[in-house]
């Protein structure tokens, strides 16, 4: 099959040994041993019976380990979010109240509702908690908007956060 492929009509084609065929163990001839290594530069990838995948064979020092299992992560200092069970009842009061804070605003013929608080600022204000949001410097660090939109807003939004928590 061999030599048909290759069309090879000479006369070593015709004695074929499989001594050097594959990655045999030979005990009675190591020299016999295929080393693919030798004709093959940089690393195989193996996996052992544990599924953990390796750049080099168990007999290499120097083998990477390319699939180390995951630290966990660290939990955060410092208060949790907010319930979730909070998150979506806060979520429709903010829009509700966005729409009536926006209503006798006198530039909402040019200025959107979204300027004051866009769907981003009104899930992170359902989701930050309460305790992280108590300053106007915290607002603005949660929102990450202007020193001047807090002026004009962030007040008004901090009261209303207070008055939903303590209902």
């Amino acid at each position: 099959m061999i030599r048909a492929y290759l069309a090879d009509v000479s006369s070593e084609a015709l004695s074929l040994s499989f001594t050097w065929c594959r990655d045999r163990v030979h005990p009675q001839n190591p020299e016999l041993q295929f080393d693919k290594r030798t004709f093959f530069s940089g690393r195989f990838i193996y996996t052992d019976a544990t599924g953990a995948i390796y750049a080099g064979d168990t007999d290499e020092v120097d083998r990477v380990h390319l699939n180390p299992p995951k630290n966990k992560k660290r939990k955060a200092p410092g208060p949790a979010n907010r319930k979730v069970v909070h998150r979506g009842p806060l979520e429709i009061l903010l829009k509700e109240w966005l729409t009536s804070a926006h209503a006798p605003d006198p530039l909402r013929a040019v200025r959107p509702s979204s300027f004051i608080l866009d769907p981003k600022g009104i899930k992170k204000v359902s989701t930050v908690h309460p305790d992280r949001m108590r300053s106007l410097p915290q607002l603005l660090f949660a929102l990450d908007e202007t020193e001047e939109w807090g002026g004009e807003w962030g007040d008004k939004i901090l009261a209303f956060d207070r008055k939903t928590n303590q209902e």
